[in-house]
């Protein structure tokens, strides 16, 4: 689907639409609202990194985008189709063949080698035999574990199970990419390798990755940062804050990501978004010079 954006009559190609999209478990005084009237686009081949506390709704946000649930109100279109009106079998296509998870525990099956874990997923995809293996074979070299081909899980460190399961989400070579809290089991450095390796692959093959934590340490692979708390996604005023020009969220004015622009200072959330505004800071120069002074206030992004 693509969209003209009114402000710079551009065309935009969205990989996933969100609409007022709310999710709520429970009904009257048990409800409870986890996603709460989210407006999102997400372009093709962007890296988005959805940051915010425990609890906040990013994992029912990934799912609801997966399609692993449905919204309560609200319309999500993925690669230009309407979740809504499709069939429990389509919705299953869709997850199978254009989106790839990554969860927070890799869930490989213990009694499996990682080409095997790989494999399978071909193999419910139709593709079998020696086409399988020889594509499993290639993802896992891609990630670094052509060495590790024929070692089951337990043989494997944290990390490198975290790999193979980037590169069973690979297998179906789906267009879009989900990850909830994909480091949140991994040491610092291991973590940070993971997703700079979720990083190049997504960006050597077009990928539209969605990456949903709260560990800030990832925040600089992203090229756009948002952030979730209380199922919204929002910015808040407060002194010593500044708009980031590129995505329009709020970064303190202590960041080391910032650039000088005809004598004025900019900050930015993220280095994608940094370098974004090299590109063509003329193009965002009137966006990102406001300090709020409203305290508490919350203002949807």
């Amino acid at each position: 689907m693509t969209i003209t954006d009114q402000s710079s009559g551009e065309s935009t190609d969205w990989a996933i639409e969100l609409y007022n999209v709310t999710k709520t478990y429970g009904t009257k005084y048990t409800a409870v609202t986890a996603v709460d009237d989210v407006f999102l686009h997400v372009e093709r081949g962007e890296i988005v990194v959805i940051m915010g506390p425990s609890g906040s709704g990013k994992t029912t946000l990934i799912q609801l985008i997966g399609a692993l649930l449905t919204p309560t109100s609200g319309d999500i279109i993925v690669n230009g189709r309407h979740l809504e009106g499709l069939s429990k079998a389509d919705l299953s296509k869709l997850r199978r063949s254009e989106i790839g998870f990554i969860f927070q525990t890799p869930n490989l099956l213990a009694g499996l080698t990682s080409s095997q874990n790989v494999e399978l997923v071909l193999n419910l995809a139709g593709i079998k035999g020696r086409a399988a293996k020889e594509r499993a074979l290639h993802l896992l070299e891609q990630v670094g574990l052509k060495e590790r081909t024929s070692h089951l899980p337990s043989q494997m460190s944290g990390g490198e199970q975290q790999r193979v399961a980037i590169a069973r989400a690979l297998a179906n070579d789906p267009q879009i990419i989900l990850a909830d809290e994909p480091t949140a089991n991994l040491d610092s450095k291991t973590g940070h390798h993971v997703v700079e390796l979720l990083k190049r692959t997504a960006k050597n093959h077009g990928k539209t990755v969605i990456i949903a934590t709260h560990d800030m340490r990832i925040r600089d692979l992203a090229d756009r940062v948002l952030w979730l708390e209380d199922g919204k996604i929002s910015v808040r005023w407060s002194d010593g804050y500044m708009i980031d020009p590129v995505c329009l969220m709020l970064v303190t004015k202590s960041t080391i990501l910032r650039a000088e622009h005809n004598g004025k200072n900019y900050y930015f959330c993220s280095r994608g978004c940094l370098e974004k505004f090299k590109e063509n800071p003329e193009s965002y120069a009137s966006r990102g010079t406001w300090n709020g002074d409203r305290e508490g206030s919350v203002v949807d992004a």
